[in-house]
């Protein structure tokens, strides 16, 4: 079976991980072993050791979105592991920015350059091969996050919404089970849902990862009935979910109650077995 190990997010139970704002997930297949994103710093490696996850052996490494808390430990992992192939959205490069007001502040990437020889630059959906698959091309705007309504772009001129062209999701199929992995769902994890289904005609069994319904802290009680409508899209879908990082605790709590067992979180540290 599948196996998944949360290194990193903004929530833990045991004193001896850190956590910090961003997400990384180590993911064990029958065919391969995949990090998915790389938090904001090096934090992720030493939890890591902690946990006894040998990142020297992954083999596949997905950034799911040009933002600095998924990023920020790409160059440290690059050092350390010599083979991993990393797959990145050509467009993550842009300058992203969070902007309120008059004041923006960069959240792009810094840790590694674009020119880097081990990056492989996609564009559209990638099938690696029969196990993984990345996918984008994400249309709808169904339940779309209010809290991307911060989060832009600078053209050269002025500071844009952010359409989220740079975010990319893994699927994964094995032996008959299939998973999605989202960093931050920015396009609204019911359409990347929806683009799913047209790609593989029906919907996955596990969805893992942020659902962008706190960010970095910008939920407010008004976003509350776009949470009781968010969680009857999921439930109908008969997947189970484990959502964790800008998903947020108090969001968390309210998709929970209305989904019950479908709903889970998945803490620093913690680890399911698929």
């Amino acid at each position: 079976g599948m196996r998944v190990v949360s290194l990193i997010e903004n929530t833990g139970k045991r004193m001896d991980l850190q956590t910090e704002h961003g997400l990384s997930l180590y993911i064990e297949t029958a065919g391969h072993k995949v990090l998915f994103d790389t938090g904001a710093t090096d934090r992720f490696l030493e939890n890591a050791e902690k946990l006894g996850v040998d990142l020297t052996a992954v083999d596949t490494l997905v950034l799911s979105h040009g933002h600095y808390d998924h990023t920020g430990g790409v160059k440290v992992f690059l050092e350390r592991n010599q083979q991993a192939k990393v797959y990145i959205r050509e467009s993550a490069f842009a300058p992203f920015y969070h902007s309120e007001e008059s004041e923006h502040r960069f959240i792009g990437i810094q840790s590694i350059e674009k020119s880097n020889p081990r990056l492989t630059l996609t564009k559209g959906n990638v099938e690696i091969d029969r196990e993984l698959t990345l996918f984008t091309h994400v249309q709808g705007r169904r339940c779309f996050p209010e809290t991307n309504r911060k989060l832009k772009y600078f053209d050269g001129q002025i500071y844009r919404q952010d359409d989220f062209r740079h975010e990319q999701n893994l699927a994964i199929t094995e032996a008959g089970k299939r998973v999605i992995i989202s960093g931050c769902s920015h396009n609204g994890i019911v359409n990347i849902l929806d683009a799913y289904q047209e790609l593989f005609h029906q919907m996955p069994d596990v969805v893992i990862g942020g659902f962008h319904t706190a960010g970095k802290g910008d939920f407010e009680p008004s976003m509350t009935a776009q949470l009781y409508e968010l969680a009857r899209e999921l439930k109908e879908t008969g997947a189970v979910f484990y959502t964790c990082h800008c998903t947020g605790q108090e969001p968390y709590e309210i998709l929970r109650t209305q989904m019950g067992a479908n709903m889970n979180y998945l803490a620093t540290g913690d680890e399911i077995g698929i």
